[in-house]
């Protein structure tokens, strides 16, 4: 039970937390879908499939951004460090793992977006939930006058509706009305269900995939569990240490861009740069040139990476981070485009490293392409 307003925010921070690492669990288990011609007979049906857990995973940032909305309007800090998926474990909630997608992933995700179910064990994150609500119906918790809250006008001023496009619904939370509805949503969208009426959702988009799956269909690489570039001091499910040469230098490279879309992230939703063209950068950046041209096509490159040996099973992005994660506090710009002038001289050092007639040399060369003109469009800003 929450009795306090600092509880509410400690719960609303840790709300923050789940759907991110839950964002990244859809993401890896996308990226290693057999959609490239050749992988598989079934490429088609396994494109449909992909699609629709791509979805699922950019809703799920959205309701991140909802969840970072709320702990702003009850007076906290929206952060966006995570616990290693090696170690991640939530109260009442089964593992976060980095898994490939498989008859057994897909029973997660079922399970972890499923409503309550009488007479059995609830591992999903409506139990969660349905106590953060209690939490702000309590009349003694106030919301907090003035609090920062991203808006879609604020990310795009000159195109409001483009995140509604892109399926990312963001709203303005300033009362416990608004925070209810806000919340409410989030839960209607991932359990399918709104009172006794059955509406589109995850867990009934989950269950037609479940329900397309034949027994002998192989819709993902033989990718590993949980990779990382180094061993997490503690450990609470298994992982695989990354030791190919050329796979770990693509993983620092995806690890630095996922590191700074956080950063800008955290910008945004807590409102600490004051300086124009850094929010300028920002908007540019963070939701679609560095997730749609850099995270994605590197992520599905690691996929087909090794872990080890060439003929061993296959990495994958690990999603790390340093430990905390430094907002810019000054230099914003500057800071930004170092970021992005070292993620260029990563991206040229790994394709020089590979032949030019190896399967993933154009999407490295690509890669570079996109850098250089994200680099260079920051210098404008």
């Amino acid at each position: 039970m929450i009795r306090t307003r600092l509880e509410l925010v400690d719960q609303l921070c840790v709300a923050v937390e789940i759907e991110h690492s839950i964002c990244c669990q859809y993401l890896y288990a996308a990226f290693t879908i057999r959609d490239q011609p050749g992988e598989s007979r079934n490429c088609e049906l396994f494109r449909q499939w992909k699609r629709t857990i791509l979805r699922i995973a950019r809703q799920e940032m959205a309701h991140m951004g909802t969840m970072c909305n709320l702990v702003s309007t009850y007076g906290g800090m929206p952060h966006f460090n995570k616990t290693p998926f090696a170690v991640a474990s939530y109260r009442g909630l089964q593992p976060m793992l980095l898994e490939p997608f498989s008859k057994t992933a897909l029973n997660r995700f079922i399970r972890l977006e499923s409503a309550d179910r009488p007479g059995k064990a609830d591992d999903s994150i409506n139990e969660w939930y349905q106590v953060l609500l209690e939490g702000i119906r309590n009349k003694k918790i106030k919301t907090m006058n003035n609090a920062h809250q991203l808006t879609p006008s604020e990310i795009n001023p000159d195109d409001p509706g483009f995140m509604e496009r892109f399926d990312l619904h963001i709203e303005p939370i300033r009362t416990r009305r608004a925070a209810l509805r806000a919340l409410t949503k989030v839960i209607e969208q991932g359990e399918g269900v709104r009172g006794n009426a059955k509406i589109d959702g995850h867990y009934e988009e989950l269950i037609q995939i479940r329900d397309q799956f034949r027994p002998k269909m192989k819709p993902s690489l033989e990718a590993v569990t949980n990779p990382v570039l180094f061993k997490p001091p503690v450990t609470a499910s298994k992982y695989v240490v990354i030791s190919n040469r050329r796979t770990r230098l693509a993983m620092q490279l995806f690890n630095r861009a996922y590191t700074l879309i956080l950063i800008l992230l955290a910008h945004l939703f807590t409102d600490q740069s004051k300086a124009p063209r850094f929010k300028d950068a920002i908007r540019y950046l963070v939701f679609f040139p560095l997730m749609t041209q850099i995270i994605r096509p590197l992520g599905e490159v690691l996929t087909r990476m090794p872990a080890d040996l060439e003929s061993g099973p296959r990495a994958g992005p690990s999603f790390e981070t340093p430990v905390a994660l430094n907002t810019l506090e000054r230099n914003g710009t500057r800071i930004v485009r170092e970021y992005l002038d070292d993620m260029l001289q990563q991206s040229i050092h790994l394709m020089r490293d590979i032949s030019a007639k190896h399967r993933y040399y154009g999407r490295v060369e690509a890669l570079v392409a996109h850098l250089r003109r994200l680099k260079d469009t920051v210098k404008t800003l």
